[in-house]
């Protein structure tokens, strides 16, 4: 789980939905919460797209997923600012912070400048360069996970080409998932690490579906409901042929 609080419902206009206008807001906030997918890429697939909305072969991208070496690490006041580089390609990257009320230094992840680096981010155009606006950001403890990113982006790519191209049904298209660590050890609540447990170990493409998920709740399913939202906010569980249907981004 994130050291600090970052993965919130995503706005049109490339910032974050001010929590202000909750009342008014709310079905909207909803909506996209449950419309996020995660998708491994090159930078370079982020650059050589010249559509408003990025996509991959025409399929939409919500959260974007690179592999690279973290370079110019700035931090400031109320945001740090980076540039990601790839074997592919270099982008930059700005990443709000939130600030302790305990404390004016802000919290920080756990990463160092000129090493490799996990970063999950939305697509944002700004001054007619593209910009990686980041959800969550890792160290890469293991050059393993390099190589598995690199597969990952093949394989997501041959199926976004085979769906262009008309070779592949829509039901049969899901996100290479992500690996994040979903151990009790980051705080998760007992009932949030229970449904990642029932998720783990499905291999289907579609996952299960909330209603199936939620079955195995009985009196608590509205409770399960809730954690399965955070879940999917948190980058714990992500979408896969449809907005009711998850598969855990760290399945074994």
């Amino acid at each position: 789980m994130l050291d600090h609080s970052i993965i919130t419902d995503i706005s049109n206009n490339g910032g974050f939905v001010n929590d202000d206008n909750k009342g008014s807001t709310a079905k909207k906030k909803q909506q996209v919460r449950r419309v996020q997918n995660v998708v491994p890429l090159f930078i370079s697939h982020i650059l050589d797209c010249t559509d408003e909305e990025f996509n991959l072969c025409g399929m939409p991208v919500q959260i974007a997923s690179v592999v690279g070496v973290l370079r110019n690490f700035e931090v400031q006041t109320t945001k740090a600012t980076c540039i990601i580089e790839d074997n592919s390609a270099s982008i930059k990257a700005i990443m709000w912070l939130e600030v302790d009320n305990e404390s004016v230094t802000p919290a920080l992840p756990p990463v160092k400048e000129n090493c490799y680096v996990r970063v999950f981010g939305s697509i944002r155009n700004q001054d007619d360069e593209k910009i990686l606006m980041i959800l969550k950001m890792l160290p890469v403890d293991d050059l393993n996970l390099i190589t598995n990113h690199l597969l990952e982006i093949v394989q997501t790519k041959l199926y976004a080409e085979r769906l262009a191209e008309g070779r592949l049904p829509t039901s049969d298209v899901s996100m290479a998932s992500t690996s994040t660590t979903t151990d009790n050890s980051e705080g998760l609540k007992p009932i949030q690490v229970r449904i990642i447990n029932l998720l783990k170990p499905i291999k289907t493409k579609s996952g299960l579906s909330r209603s199936e998920i939620l079955q195995h709740f009985g009196p608590q399913a509205r409770e399960a409901e809730v954690a399965l939202d955070f879940l999917l906010d948190e980058g714990h569980v992500y979408t896969t042929v449809d907005t009711d249907h998850y598969k855990a981004t760290d399945a074994d």
